[in-house]
C-alpha cells in the first residue's frame, strides 16, 4: 500500500511538472506572437520612413539626397538579413504543422514544441556544423554591411555600437562560469518554440536598427537645416534712397544663404531669375525718376504641392 502511495505521489509530481512545462511552452508561443505583431508594424513604419526620405530627396536633392543614398544602402542589407532569419525560423519549426482549426487555428502547436530540432543540424561536437557556421557568418555579414552602409561619420557611431552589441557572436560565459559559443549558449538544447521566439526577437532588433538609422538620417537632416550656422544677419532699409538730414530707418533680420534650399521657381516682376549660392539673383533696368516697385515670389515644393512665398520692395 505504501509503495502504491509513493508511486501515485511520483505520478502526481510528474503531472505537475508536465503542466508547468506546457505553460512555459505556451508562454514562449505568446511571446513569439507579440514579436511577430511588433515586427509587422515595424515593417510598415520603416517603409513609411524610407518613403519620406525618398519623397524629400525628390523634392530637394541638395538637402535630402545624401541621407536617402544611405537609406538606399541600408534597406537591402536589412531586407536580406531579415529574410534569412525568417528562413532559419522555418528551419526550426518546419517539422511542426500549423493548427488548421480550433481556437489556435493558424498557430504553431506550442505545447508540442518541447524538443530541440536543430542540435544535430547546427552543432558538431563542441563546435559548429557547416550550417551553424553559415548562420554565424550571416550575422557577421549583416554587421559588416551595416557598417559599410552608414559609414564612419561620428553621428552614426551610437547606432553602430548598438548593432555590434546586439548582434555580437562572441563566446558567452554562463551562470556557472562556463564559456560557450554564441549559438550553443542561445539555442543548443532549447525547446523549438523557445528558439523560434528568440529568432523573432532578433528580427525585432533588425527592424529597430533600421528604424534608428532612418530616424537619425531624417533627424540629422532637419538639425542641419535649422542650424544657426546657416543664418546671416541682413540689413533691410525701409527706404533705399534718402535725402540729407532725413532719418534712416530699417531693420536687421536673420536670413539663410543656404544652397540646399532651392526653390522650384523664382521670378521678379514677372520675369524668371536665377538662384546662385542659395541667393535669388535679379537684374532690372532703371527707367524714369521715382519709386519703383519690385515684386515676385519663390515657389517651393513640399509634400508634392507648390508652396509660394511672395515678396515686395521698392
Amino acid at each position: 500500500r505504501q509503495k502504491m502511495i509513493n508511486l501515485m505521489y511520483l505520478v502526481f509530481i510528474a503531472m505537475l511538472a508536465l503542466n508547468m512545462s506546457k505553460e512555459v511552452l505556451s508562454a514562449f508561443g505568446l511571446m513569439n506572437e507579440k514579436f511577430q505583431s511588433v515586427n509587422a508594424f515595424s515593417k510598415d513604419y520603416n517603409q513609411s520612413l524610407y518613403s519620406q526620405l525618398q519623397s524629400k530627396a525628390g523634392e530637394n536633392a541638395a538637402q535630402f539626397g545624401g541621407p536617402f543614398q544611405k537609406a538606399q544602402q541600408v534597406k537591402p542589407v536589412v531586407d536580406e538579413f531579415y529574410k534569412f532569419v525568417e528562413s532559419v525560423k522555418a528551419e526550426v519549426s518546419g517539422s511542426f504543422q500549423v493548427e488548421e482549426d480550433g481556437p489556435n487555428k493558424g498557430k504553431l502547436p506550442y505545447e508540442a514544441m518541447d524538443k530541440s530540432t536543430i542540435d544535430e543540424v547546427w552543432f558538431s561536437g563542441d563546435g559548429y556544423s557547416k550550417r551553424g557556421t553559415e548562420i554565424v557568418g550571416a550575422i557577421e555579414k549583416f554587421k559588416a554591411d551595416i557598417k559599410t552602409a552608414i559609414g564612419g561619420d561620428v553621428k552614426y557611431q551610437i547606432i553602430l555600437k548598438d548593432v555590434m552589441d546586439k548582434f555580437s557572436t562572441a563566446d558567452i560565459v554562463d551562470g556557472e562560469g562556463v564559456k560557450k559559443k554564441y549559438l550553443d549558449y542561445h539555442y543548443k538544447g532549447f525547446p523549438a518554440i523557445a528558439s523560434v521566439s528568440k529568432l523573432s526577437a532578433m528580427q525585432n532588433d533588425i527592424k529597430k536598427a533600421e528604424q534608428d538609422i532612418y530616424n537619425l538620417l531624417i533627424g540629422n537632416t532637419m538639425e542641419e537645416a535649422i542650424s544657426m550656422k546657416k543664418y546671416k544677419a541682413i540689413v533691410v532699409f525701409d527706404k533705399n534712397v534718402v535725402f540729407q538730414g532725413e532719418p534712416v530707418t530699417g531693420k536687421v533680420v536673420l536670413g539663410k544663404y543656404d544652397d540646399s534650399t532651392v526653390p522650384t521657381a523664382f521670378n521678379v516682376n514677372g520675369a524668371s531669375s536665377s538662384i546662385e549660392n542659395g541667393q535669388a539673383i535679379f537684374k532690372a533696368v532703371a527707367g524714369s525718376v521715382g519709386e519703383k516697385d519690385i515684386t515676385g515670389k519663390f515657389v517651393f515644393t513640399e509634400d508634392g504641392k507648390p508652396v509660394p512665398i511672395e515678396f515686395e520692395g521698392q
